[in-house]
């Protein structure tokens, strides 16, 4: 037999029936054009959380003087925007703690979830004053017990956090920006307090 001969005969192998897989296939090279803009969404909306900073500093005028916002990027994994007291900062500068607006990068992972969360840090532990840390991550169940649903257990750097989401299957970036607002005041209105009898004793 030859090898024209051979071509001929039908393949008796059955197409992929997987309704998924399928959908995947028929449309391959639309959904990877579109997946390619993953990295181009995934900056302009870090750019938007940055923008954040000055709504957030706003806010604090109408709080008080003595409240500070920045950003602190000396995590180039984790970006985050911090509010903290100037009073409560060291000779060096730095604060024992923070409310703080913390994504990683990317923000938009491969899996196309958001890494995007707010909460009270307490620093690396390399770089954590101990004593405040122990005393704020004995205040956690007290803090999430006044914070609500759907704020999560302690993690290593935070006594009290939660995720930053929006509803449904669309990113409105406006929703996000919000959800990321209310519950960075949320938590300093709950945690500031506790802070400032910490570093007042």
């Amino acid at each position: 037999m030859t090898i024209e001969e051979f071509g001929r005969k039908p393949l008796s192998i059955p197409p992929i029936d997987d309704p998924q897989v399928r959908f995947y296939l028929d449309h391959w090279h639309a959904i990877e054009t579109w997946a390619a803009l993953r990295r181009d969404a995934d900056e302009a909306l870090q750019d938007r959380l940055l923008d954040l900073v000055d709504v957030l500093a706003d806010d604090a005028r109408t709080i008080g003087d003595d409240i500070d916002i920045h950003t602190d990027t000396s995590d180039r994994r984790k970006p985050r925007i911090a509010i903290s007291r100037r009073s409560w900062r060291d000779a060096a500068g730095r604060v024992p703690a923070a409310t703080v607006i913390e994504w990683q990068k990317p923000l938009i992972d491969r899996d196309g979830e958001l890494q995007l969360y707010v909460g009270l840090r307490v620093g690396e532990r390399r770089r954590r004053d101990q004593q405040v840390g122990a005393q704020l991550s004995g205040l956690a169940a007290a803090f999430r017990q006044r914070l609500g649903r759907p704020w999560e257990r302690e993690d290593e750097a935070f006594p009290v956090w939660r995720w930053v989401t929006v509803p449904g299957t669309v990113i409105d970036e406006i929703a996000l920006l919000e959800d990321a607002r209310a519950g960075a005041w949320d938590c300093w209105n709950v945690t500031a307090g506790a802070i400032d009898d910490i570093l007042a004793h």
